[in-house]
């Protein structure tokens, strides 16, 4: 790693002290304000990160440092971050994503809507990333889904049917059946 700076005129002194102490020194300094920034003291602390890494190293590379970092601690807990990982992984693989979320989610204690909304978003999402993948390694069938077209209008009526369900029963209930299916599709995994 190269250690330099673009000499600004307010920050000439620095480039006489530049070594990999100050390097890590600024960059711990800055792990620590863009921390303090999620944890409550909001998004205008976090904006001096890249100033103050820009005064240890070029501004180019510094943007491509903080971006991970602020995408990392965008995540409120490391449980979420685990359960996304393996949610993505093994929804890639064989689109069996739903139990590591259900499972964060159940621990979370969530309202049923919000459960709903957040497996919704984020299985939206992580099925569009997939697409591109899946046209590369030529997944897609195209004949084959022509052939399975007339089952996009169940695909409404399912989704209405979940919710109605979802707002009859209580939270109680509602996680007991999560945990029924859980245990449902751990077994046909195994067994299948």
């Amino acid at each position: 790693m190269k250690f330099q700076i673009h000499v600004l005129p307010f920050a000439l002194f620095f480039h006489l002290i530049i070594n990999p102490v100050t390097f890590y020194a600024m960059a711990a300094l800055v792990a620590l304000i863009i921390g303090f920034s999620k944890g409550g003291l909001g998004g205008t602390l976090g904006a001096l990160a890249t100033p103050l890494m820009a005064l240890v190293m070029p501004a180019d590379q510094v943007i491509g440092l903080i971006l991970p970092v602020l995408m990392v601690y965008e995540a409120k807990n490391w449980h979420g971050v685990f359960a996304g990982t393996v949610a993505g992984f093994s929804s890639a693989l064989a689109h069996t994503g739903g139990p590591p979320i259900s499972i964060y989610l159940l621990m979370r204690r969530v309202p049923t809507h919000i459960f709903n909304a957040t497996s919704a978003l984020f299985f939206a999402i992580l099925n569009w990333v997939k697409v591109p993948y899946y046209v590369y390694a030529q997944l897609f069938d195209l004949q084959q889904m022509r052939s399975l077209i007339w089952l996009l209008p169940l695909l409404p009526l399912g989704v209405w049917g979940g919710k109605w369900a979802a707002d009859k029963i209580s939270q109680e209930v509602f996680e007991q059946v999560i945990v029924a299916l859980l245990a449902m599709t751990a077994l046909l995994l195994i067994f299948s």
